[in-house]
């Protein structure tokens, strides 16, 4: 029999037991389902983790934590809220001492060592004339970061007027597109150690990306944090005892690529963790790789039932057609015919199933894009929840056809191997 005509034939088959074929192409779709499922999430929450950690590169400078918190992400999504009484940002877990800093200061390449002053300075909220008073976290600029922008630009480490603000901020300040708020003044508000407030009137010269990272935070230059610690902070020697949460190192920049490495492992050796966007984005991965493994396991229930499934429907369909083969075989057709006729429909099971799974996946897919796109979904804007490529359709059909061709083996070989005569006294 030629190609076509064994397809022919294959389909044809398959349809004279409409029921258990439908049963069984029932079982391993919901395998394809979730195999599918398992490459459009994942396509779709790496795409989602590169946009979180893309442009946030600490050029020049880095920070540097206890060892064990430099892959924590922030566990919140949000921190953003209207202020009242009692929020504020502050020192928490275990801190960083003076010790820290002279160990690190002996590091070779290291300029110098910036103690995490955000922390020491109370903040309380940033408002505009007529908005509410919005809380969040702030953090520092130093020379030569950069952040993922929205909108506007980086101001330089030496301003003492300009700020980069987080996208949510922006909108709760009353902003609905962010963009807007760009080259607006606005009002920091800081707790002063000594009573009362201290207030800071800045311009808006960025707006963040929307991410994980820095939705909840406003970065002020390293000049301006100075300024508003020299204004709101009277820090006794035991307050000095109590650390730092980070440090900031900046170093030199004619270090070589080498050189910054053996710049990291001796800080390393120091007990302290180095935090950067690629241990944070290796932290998300992690969490993705457990969602693929848990997603994985669902999908081989799924598929190894369906494995039993074709061998058991091919191998009935095998004894209710011992006469039609042994007349077949009587007619010329040869043992790897017959064998090639079965491992067709055992493959065309897997393939209807695959192309019913991959279509049933792709609508979903796209009901939820289009609901993340309009609901603006945190980090999703774009509607990449999960990700369809035409290489996942590719895997799940050859996937799902090759393990149902071995399933169709053991009941192929026993449909060659019936004997003509014996076939056609077969009752």
């Amino acid at each position: 029999m030629t190609i076509l005509t064994t397809l022919k034939k294959a389909n044809s088959n398959l349809l004279r037991t409409k029921f258990r074929t439908f049963l069984t192409i029932l079982s391993i779709t919901i395998g394809a389902i979730t195999l599918s499922l398992i490459l459009v999430i994942s396509g779709g929450f790496q795409t989602w983790i590169n946009n979180q950690t893309e442009g946030g590169r600490e050029v020049g400078s880095f920070k540097v934590v206890p060892k064990g918190t430099e892959g924590a992400v922030q566990a919140d999504f949000s921190a953003v809220k209207e202020y009242q009484e009692g929020l504020e940002g502050g020192v928490f877990g275990r801190n960083l001492t003076e010790k820290d800093i002279e160990n690190l200061k002996q590091i070779k390449g290291i300029s110098r060592v910036e103690k995490s002053l955000h922390t020491k300075v109370t903040y309380l909220y940033a408002q505009t004339q007529d908005s509410k008073k919005i809380f969040s976290y702030i953090d520092t600029i130093y020379p030569k970061n950069e952040f993922p922008l929205y909108a506007g630009q980086v101001p330089n480490s030496e301003d003492t007027q300009n700020i980069l603000m987080s996208y949510e901020v922006a909108q709760k300040l009353g902003y609905d597109e962010p963009k807007d708020i760009l080259n607006k003044e606005i009002t920091l508000n800081f707790r002063k150690d000594a009573g009362g407030n201290y207030t800071k009137k800045v311009t808006v010269l960025g707006v963040l990306r929307n991410s994980i990272f820095y939705n909840s935070t406003n970065i002020l230059p390293e000049k301006m944090i100075q300024e508003i610690y020299n204004e709101t902070v009277i820090e006794t020697e035991k307050d000095k005892n109590l650390g730092y949460t980070s440090l900031t190192v900046v170093y030199d920049q004619n270090l070589s690529e080498g050189e910054v490495k053996e710049m990291k492992r001796n800080i390393e050796k120091l007990d302290l963790g180095i935090m950067t966007n690629d241990t944070a984005k290796k932290s998300l991965e992690s969490v993705l790789s457990t969602m693929q493994f848990g997603l994985g396991m669902f999908a081989m229930i799924g598929l190894v039932t369906g494995f039993f499934g074709v061998i058991n429907t091919l191998f009935t369909a095998s004894l209710e057609r011992t006469k039609e083969i042994g007349l077949m075989r009587a007619l010329g057709i040869s043992k790897k015919g017959v064998f090639g006729l079965f491992a067709v429909e055992a493959t065309l099971i897997g393939f209807w199933s695959s192309v019913v799974g991959v279509g049933i996946t792709a609508f979903l897919s796209f009901i939820i894009n289009q609901v993340a796109k309009s609901s603006k979904l945190f980090g999703f804007e774009s509607g990449d929840v999960f990700g369809v490529s035409f290489g996942n359709v590719l895997i799940v059909i050859f996937s799902i056809s090759l393990i149902t061709f071995i399933a169709g083996i053991i009941p192929a070989v026993r449909a060659s191997n019936i004997e003509p005569t014996e076939a056609l006294k077969y009752e």
